[in-house]
C-alpha cells in the first residue's frame, strides 16, 4: 500500500490499484477478448475519467495507466481478421451461440487446431527470421461465427436488453439492475457475462431499429416463489384456539352439541326476560305519581297527629333555657301564607287598554289645538285612563308599559298652561301610604309615583308640568329622582312607593281581615318582582322584614304577622351566592343590634332560620334568649357572624362601582352635550376643543373607577365649565409676531470684523440685548447668529444661545434660519438641551435612532407656529390633550397595580403616543382576566386588529383614533369579565361607539367619539351610591 496522495487519488478514480491487473483496470472479466471489445472498454473508461471532477494531472495519469493496461492486453487478443471459434458449452444446442442454459458455465479458453505459443518480447536489434515453408505468410482458413437472431432471444434476454438501452449501456446503475434480475432468474456471474456479451453482439448486428423492436416485446419475468412465513408461537396458539372453537360450534362431538344447545337456551331465556321486564315495569311517570301519593299520605298522617297533640302554651310564648340551649319558637304549623291569584276582571281590563290609548291620543290632539280649556269629558277620560293603567300595570310587559307611559307623556307635553298642568298632574297625586283599604292600593300608588318620576326627568314636558310633578314627588316621596336607577325613573319611584306602602301593610296586618291582608301582601310582592330584580328586590324584602320586626307585635302567637314574616324570610336568598349577600348579613346584624326591635322578634326570626324552611348552615346556638336582653342577642349575633359564609361574586352583581349620584348625574348630562359639540364642530380649533372635553371626561370616569372621587369631581367640573362657557381653561389668543431688528446686516458686518476674537464676539452678541423692542433678527444677522449657535466656540456659543432664549425665542426669521442650518449642529447633550428649551419639545435619548428626525420636527413645528400665529393655538390645545391622555395612562397603570409615582415611560408630548400608553395599560389589565367566559372576542384577535389599525394609520390623528379603538376593545373585554351580568349593555355600547366612529367625517371627530366611548363603557358598571333608607340604588 502506498502513502503517495496522488497515487491514492488515481486509484480512487479508477476504482482499483495497479496490482489488480489490466483486465480489472479496464472493467473486463475473464472472458475471451477481441480488439473491438478491448478498444470499446478503453474508450468507456477514458470517458468516465474525463467526466470526473479530479484535477487534470490526476486525470492524465489515470488515462496513461489505462493506456498501459490496454497495451498489455493487446498482444493477447485476436485481431479483427482472425476470429477464434468458441467452445460450445455442454448441453447447448448447436446453432444458438447466444443461448445459455440455466445452471451451465462457460470456458474462458478457446479451442483451436493448434495451441498458439505465447508471444515473447522482442529485444531491440533482434528480429526473428520469417517462417519457412510453403504457407508462410499466407491466409489461414477461419470457421465462420454463427449470427445471433431475434429467435435466439429469451424473455430474460429482452428484459436485460431493455435495461441496457434505457440505462445508456453497461454502467454502475445498469450493472446493479441486471445483477438483481440474474439473481432472481438463478444465473451465476459467468452465465450473466455470456448473456451480456451476446446481447452486445446482437445490438451491433441489428442496429437501433432491431434493438427497439425487441425491447417492445419484453415480458414480465415471474418471480421465484416465496415460501410461506413460518407462524410464531402466538400465531400458532391463536390458530389452535380458533380450531378448537370451530370444532365446538360445528358440533363434531356429542358433548359439543349439548353445550351448544345449553348456550342457545340461556340466550333465549335472557331475551324473553328482558322483553317481559320492559313490558311490565312501571314508567317513570307512574313511579313519580306513586311517590307523590305516598308522600301525601304521610303528610296527612303527620298533620292529623299534630292537630291531636296538645301544645304547651308556656313554650309557645316564652322559651325555656336548658343547659345553655334556647328552645326555638313552636308553631302549630309553619308560618306561611299565599294570597289569592290576580282577579279575573283585571285580566279582562287589559283588553280595553288599546281603546284607552286612543282616548289619550285624542286628548293630546285636543290640547294641541286648545290647551287652555280642555273639555270635562276628555279630562274624565284622562282620570279613567290613569285608574285603569294603575290597576293592571304589573301585568304588562316592559314594552306595553313603555307605550302606555309614552301615551300619558304625549298628553302632558301639550299641557303648558298652568291651569291645565295643575289639573292633569292632580290626577297623579299620591294617596297616603299609611292606609291600605284595598289589595290594589299598592299598585295604584306605585303607578302614579313612577309616572311622576318619568315626568320630572323628561325635558320635552313643559316646565309647568314638571314643576308640579316635582313638588308632588318631594312632598310625598322625598329622595333621589331615580335618574341613575336600574330600570329608569319609573322603576325607581314606583319601587320607593312600594317600600313606603310596606309600612301601611305592616300596620293593617293582624288587624284587618286576614284574607284581604294576604291578598294585599301578594300584590305587593308581585309588583316588586315586576320592576326590580337581584339586589334591588332583595333590599325591598329586607326592608319589609325590618319593619315587621320593629312593629313590636307578638310574632310567636301564630297570627297573620308571623305568616307574613315567614313568607318574607322564605323569599330572601340567604346563601353566599345570592344577589346581594353582604346586604343580607348587614341587615341581620342591624336587626340584632337595634334596641328598638323587641327581643321576641329576633327570637322568632332566628327560630325561622333554624327551622325546616331555614338555611342549612344556621345552628340552634344562634337563637338568642329573649330573657337575656340585648347582651344575649349580641352574643348570639357574634356566633352567627363568625360562621357566616363569605360572599361570592356572581354574574348577577360583578364588580359594580358605586359612585356619588351627583357625579353620575353630571356624567349623564355631559355625554350628549360633549357628543353634540364633537359632531357639530367645523374648524380645527373647535374640533380640538371638543376632543379636549371628551378626553377630560374620560379622565374623570377613569378616576371614579379608581376610587379617586375628589380628583374625578375636579375633572368633571372642568368639563362642565368648558361646555357651559366654551372656555377650555387655556389662553387661545394668537401671539403677535415680534418686530425684527432694524438695520439688517450691520451687526453681521461688525461681527465679521472681529477676526475671531472671542471676547469681542461675545460682547457683540451681548449687545443684541439692548434691542429691547426687537424680538427677531433680519435674515443676514440671523444667519450669523445661527452659525455661532451651532458651531461657535466656548463663550461665544453660550452667549449666542443665551441671547436667543432670552430675546429672540419668538422670532420667526431666526427660527426658520435655525431650521435651515440644523445640519451644522452637533449631537451633544448641551445642544439637545438648548433645542428642548428653545422649542419646548421633548427629545429622545442621544443613542436613539430617531434623534435627528425628532430635532428637525421640533424646530419645524416651532418655526411654523411663529410664522403662522394661529398654529400656536392648535399646538397649545394638542399639548393639553396629550397631557390629559397621559394622566389617564398613569391612572390606568395604577389601577393595574403598577407604580404610578413616576412616569410610565419617557413621553415625547405627542397625544397619539400617550394614547398608546393608555392602551398598553388597558391591555395589561385585560390580560389577567383569562376567565372572561362568553366573550365573543379574544385578546389575540384584539391584538391583531390593533396592529392592523396602526399599519393603516397614515398620520398622527389616525394613530390616536387607532389607539382609542384598541382601548375600547380591551375595556369591553375587561368589563365583560368583571361585570358579566351586564354583558348585553357592554356589547351594545361598544357597537354604538363603533358605528358612530365609522360615520364620523374627520379624524378629529373619530378621536373625540372614541374618547367618549370610553366614558360610556365605564358608565355601564357605575351605580349611584344612594343613602336613601327606602332601599335600592334609586
Amino acid at each position: 500500500m502506498t502513502n503517495d496522495p496522488s497515487e491514492v487519488r488515481i486509484e480512487g478514480l479508477l476504482g482499483c490499484s495497479r496490482a489488480a491487473g489490466p483486465r480489472r483496470l479496464l472493467g473486463l472479466g475473464e472472458t475471451s477478448l477481441d480488439a473491438a471489445i478491448l478498444e470499446a472498454a478503453l474508450a468507456t473508461r477514458i470517458r468516465a475519467v474525463k467526466a470526473s471532477t479530479e484535477t487534470p494531472p490526476i486525470k492524465k495519469a489515470a488515462i496513461a495507466r489505462l493506456d498501459a493496461a490496454a497495451a498489455a492486453l493487446r498482444p493477447s487478443v485476436v485481431g479483427p481478421g482472425e476470429p477464434r471459434r468458441p467452445v460450445r458449452p455442454a448441453g447447448a444446442r448447436p446453432g444458438i451461440p447466444g443461448a445459455v442454459p440455466e445452471g451451465t458455465s462457460t470456458d474462458s479458453s478457446f479451442v483451436e487446431d493448434r495451441r498458439v505459443p505465447p508471444r515473447r518480447p522482442v529485444r531491440p536489434g533482434s528480429v526473428p527470421p520469417p517462417p519457412k515453408g510453403p504457407i508462410a505468410g499466407g491466409p489461414r482458413p477461419v470457421r465462420p461465427t454463427p449470427r445471433i437472431t431475434a429467435e435466439h432471444l429469451t424473455p430474460f434476454d429482452r428484459l436485460v436488453l431493455s435495461i441496457l438501452v434505457a440505462g445508456g449501456g453497461w454502467n454502475g446503475r445498469t450493472r446493479v439492475l441486471v445483477a438483481g434480475l440474474a439473481h432472481q432468474a438463478g444465473l451465476d456471474a459467468m452465465a450473466l457475462r455470456r448473456v451480456v456479451t451476446g446481447l452486445a453482439g446482437f445490438m451491433r448486428q441489428e442496429g437501433g431499429t432491431g434493438t427497439l423492436v425487441e425491447m417492445s416485446r419484453t415480458e414480465r419475468i415471474p418471480l421465484a416463489p416465496t415460501p410461506p412465513p413460518v407462524p410464531g408461537r402466538i400465531e400458532a396458539a391463536m390458530q389452535r384456539v380458533s380450531d378448537g372453537v370451530g370444532r365446538e360450534f360445528r358440533g363434531e362431538t356429542v358433548a359439543s352439541r349439548r353445550r351448544l344447545i345449553l348456550l342457545f337456551l340461556l340466550v333465549a331465556f335472557g331475551f324473553v326476560a328482558t322483553i317481559v321486564i320492559a313490558v311490565t315495569a312501571p314508567s317513570p311517570d307512574v313511579r313519580e305519581i306513586e311517590k307523590r301519593r305516598i308522600a301525601d299520605a304521610e303528610a296527612r298522617e303527620l298533620a292529623r297527629a299534630s292537630e291531636e297533640a296538645e301544645i304547651d302554651p308556656e313554650h309557645v310564648m316564652v322559651p325555656s333555657v336548658r343547659e345553655g340551649m334556647v328552645r326555638p319558637t313552636q308553631w302549630a304549623r309553619p308560618p306561611m301564607f299565599r294570597g289569592s291569584p290576580v282577579p279575573g276582571r283585571l285580566v279582562l281590563e287589559i283588553n280595553e287598554l288599546p281603546a284607552i290609548e286612543d282616548d289619550l291620543q285624542r286628548l293630546a290632539r285636543d290640547l294641541e289645538l286648545d290647551p287652555i280649556r280642555p273639555s270635562e269629558a276628555r279630562l274624565a277620560r284622562w282620570d279613567h285612563a290613569i285608574e285603569k293603567f294603575a290597576e293592571v300595570w304589573p301585568l304588562l310587559d316592559s314594552g306595553q308599559r313603555t307605550a302606555a307611559i309614552d301615551g300619558f307623556l304625549d298628553v302632558l307635553r301639550q299641557a303648558e298652561p298652568p291651569e291645565t298642568a295643575n289639573r292633569l298632574t292632580a290626577s297623579l297625586d299620591l294617596p297616603p301610604s299609611a292606609t291600605v283599604s284595598d289589595s290594589l292600593d299598592s299598585w295604584r300608588r306605585a303607578f302614579r309615583a313612577g309616572l311622576l318620576g318619568v315626568v320630572v326627568l323628561d325635558e320635552t314636558v313643559p316646565e309647568t308640568v314638571r314643576a308640579e310633578a316635582r313638588r308632588l314627588v318631594q312632598m310625598k316621596l322625598p329622595g333621589s329622582n331615580g335618574r341613575h336607577a336600574r330600570g329608569g325613573p319609573f322603576a325607581a319611584l314606583a319601587g320607593r312607593s312600594l317600600d313606603a306602602t310596606a309600612e301601611g301593610l305592616v300596620a293593617v296586618t293582624g288587624v284587618t281581615d286576614d284574607s284581604m291582608v294576604a291578598d294585599a301582601w301578594e300584590r305587593w310582592l308581585e309588583s316588586q318582582k315586576a320592576i326590580r330584580k337581584g339586589g334591588d328586590l332583595q333590599q325591598a324584602r329586607l326592608l319589609a322584614i325590618g319593619r315587621i320586626l320593629a312593629d313590636g307585635r307578638a310574632l310567636a302567637g301564630g297570627g297573620m304577622a308571623g305568616d307574613v314574616l315567614g313568607r318574607l324570610v322564605d323569599e330572601i336568598d340567604w346563601s353566599a351566592g345570592g344577589p346581594d349577600p353582604d346586604s343580607v348579613r348587614e341587615a341581620y346584624r342591624n336587626w340584632f343590634l337595634d334596641p328598638s326591635i323587641p327581643a321576641e322578634s329576633t327570637w322568632v326570626l332566628a327560630s325561622l332560620l333554624d327551622g325546616p324552611r331555614g338555611i342549612g348552615w344556621y345552628r340552634p346556638d344562634f337563637i338568642p334568649d329573649p330573657d337575656l336582653g340585648l347582651d344575649g342577642r349580641t352574643a348570639a349575633l357574634a356566633r352567627a357572624v363568625s360562621v357566616w359564609p363569605d360572599a361570592m361574586v356572581t354574574a348577577a352583581n360583578g364588580e359594580i362601582v358605586a359612585v356619588d349620584p351627583g357625579l353620575l348625574e353630571a356624567i349623564d348630562r355631559l355625554i350628549p352635550e360633549v357628543r353634540d359639540r364633537i359632531e357639530s364642530a367645523t374648524s380645527p380649533v373647535d374640533r380640538l376643543q371638543a376632543l379636549l372635553a371628551a378626553e377630560r371626561l374620560a379622565l374623570g370616569t377613569t378616576l371614579l373607577v379608581d376610587a379617586r372621587d375628589r380628583e374625578a369631581a375636579a375633572a368633571i367640573e372642568g368639563v362642565e365649565t368648558q361646555v357651559r362657557s366654551n372656555d377650555p381653561g387655556l389662553d387661545l389668543d394668537p401671539l403677535t409676531t415680534p418686530r425684527a431688528k432694524s438695520g439688517d446686516g450691520a451687526w453681521a458686518e461688525q461681527f465679521g470684523q472681529t477676526r475671531r476674537d472671542q471676547e469681542t464676539q461675545a460682547a457683540l452678541i451681548d449687545a443684541l440685548r439692548s434691542e429691547s423692542v426687537a424680538g427677531d433678527l433680519g435674515p443676514v444677522d440671523a444667519a450669523v447668529l445661527a452659525r455661532e449657535i451651532w458651531r461657535g466656540r466656548g463663550a461665544v456659543r453660550a452667549a449666542a444661545r443665551g441671547v436667543t432664549l432670552d430675546m429672540f425665542s419668538r422670532g420667526p426669521i431666526l427660527a426658520a434660519t435655525l431650521l435651515d442650518t440644523v445640519d451644522l449642529a452637533s449631537t451633544s447633550s448641551d445642544t439637545m438641551e438648548f433645542i428642548e428649551q428653545y422649542t419646548g419639545a421633548s427629545l429622545p435619548e442621544l443613542s436613539s435612532g430617531r434623534l435627528d428626525a425628532a430635532v428637525r420636527l421640533a424646530l419645524a413645528r416651532h418655526a411654523a407656529v411663529l410664522m403662522d400665529p394661529s398654529i400656536d393655538v392648535v399646538e397649545r390645545l394638542v399639548r393639553e390633550i396629550g397631557e390629559t391622555i397621559h394622566e389617564r395612562a398613569i391612572v390606568r397603570r395604577s389601577s393595574d397595580g403598577a407604580d404610578a409615582s413616576g412616569p410610565i415611560v419617557r413621553w415625547d408630548g405627542r397625544p397619539e403616543n400617550a394614547a398608546m400608553l393608555v392602551t398598553d395599560a388597558m391591555r395589561r389589565n385585560a390580560s389577567g382576566l383569562f376567565l372572561a367566559i362568553g366573550s365573543e372576542s379574544t385578546l389575540d384577535a384584539i391584538d391583531r386588529r390593533r396592529a392592523a389599525r396602526r399599519r393603516l394609520a397614515s398620520d398622527d390623528i389616525l394613530l390616536l383614533v387607532a389607539a382609542h379603538a384598541a382601548e375600547l376593545d380591551y375595556l369591553a373585554f375587561a368589563l365583560e369579565a368583571r361585570v358579566p351580568g351586564r354583558r348585553r349593555e357592554i356589547m351594545a355600547t361598544l357597537d354604538q361607539a363603533v358605528a358612530r366612529r365609522a360615520a364620523a367625517s374627520s379624524g378629529l371627530e373619530q378621536a373625540g367619539l372614541g374618547a367618549l366611548g370610553v366614558v360610556e363603557l365605564e358608565r355601564v358598571r357605575m351605580v349611584p351610591r344612594d343613602g336613601d333608607p327606602l332601599g335600592g340604588f334609586g
